[in-house]
């Protein structure tokens, strides 16, 4: 059965938020220099840029959380949204588009998830349906490598990763501040949701984390999609872990073994994520397989 909202989504976070005994409620935290972060356990974090004349914000969650979005930016600044970056098409990362357009926020996305968002889309794992968005909530500006914005005081330098969560991952560097926010390429739930079936893999995660863990250093801040701001040592242990589950599915694979075989023998171990775990080590898999094709 299809579900035609983010209700498996909300539900999968609801188990995440109750395990963490969390409220649901946003938070507004500094980051650094001129950059905030809004924090709310059900959707994407929202990273903040106050320049002197507007907002930069990135990703703007659920299309209900506008208004609590709107206040959490009226205790920072009374400063409207010049522009907002979609890190990646997914609903809780990019459906509060149209709110902010329609109050004359420019929306910006690389190609491919510009694209996603003209048509439905269906993840396949939380049986839900994303609806094509209306014109206004579309990026009007996108780009297929990389972005700079020059604002006052601060470059941010907008680059896409290739086929890491999804297909049309946008990282966002804030290089003056040392500021990096990674989208869902980086996660603090444990092992990540890999989006294989729109363009994401295990590989390009690695890759992608490989490439952020190079623009780090040990004063970086990283705001990663979901969950608290981490340091360089937080994405080095991610990426550990994610070579650790792709090294022993890639034994398995190259002993020929099913993938009923290889979730026997739990190549995750102890690690944890809001989802069933051999549904990660199937998107692993699936991976691995495409590369030997």
């Amino acid at each position: 059965m299809k579900t035609p909202t983010y209700l498996f989504l909300i539900l999968s976070l609801f188990f995440y938020n109750e395990a963490t005994a969390q409220p649901d409620t946003l938070a507004v935290e500094k980051v650094a220099g001129n950059i905030w972060m809004l924090r709310q356990n059900s959707a994407g974090n929202v990273g903040v840029f106050a320049s002197n004349d507007g907002f930069i914000i990135v990703d703007d969650q659920f299309r209900t959380d506008s208004e609590k979005i709107r206040d959490g930016l009226a205790k920072i600044a009374k400063l409207p949204v010049k522009y907002i970056i979609n890190t990646h098409w997914h609903a809780d990362h990019s459906e509060g588009n149209e709110n902010f357009a329609k109050t004359g926020s420019v929306i910006v996305a690389q190609d491919n998830s510009r694209q996603r968002l003209t048509t439905d889309q269906f993840i396949e794992l939380f049986q839900m349906l994303h609806a094509a968005r209306p014109w206004e909530g579309l990026p009007s500006v996108t780009f297929t490598e990389d972005i700079t914005f020059h604002e006052r005081g601060e470059t941010i330098h907008v680059f896409h990763v290739p086929n890491a969560h999804t297909d049309g991952d946008a990282i966002v560097h804030f290089q003056t501040s040392n500021v990096i926010h990674t989208g869902d390429v980086f996660v603090r739930y444990g092992l990540p949701f890999i989006d294989d079936h729109h363009g994401g893999s295990i590989n390009g995660t690695i890759a992608a984390t490989e490439r952020l863990l190079s623009l780090a250093n040990a004063e970086t801040k990283i705001i990663p999609g979901h969950g608290a701001v981490s340091t360089k040592q937080d994405l080095m242990d991610y990426l550990e872990m994610l070579k650790v589950v792709r090294e022993k599915v890639a034994k398995g694979i190259e002993q020929g073994k099913t993938i009923e075989q290889i979730l026997a023998e739990k190549p995750a171990g102890s690690f944890t994520t809001f989802f069933l775990v051999d549904e990660f080590v199937r998107m692993v898999w699936r991976g691995m397989q495409k590369t030997r094709e």
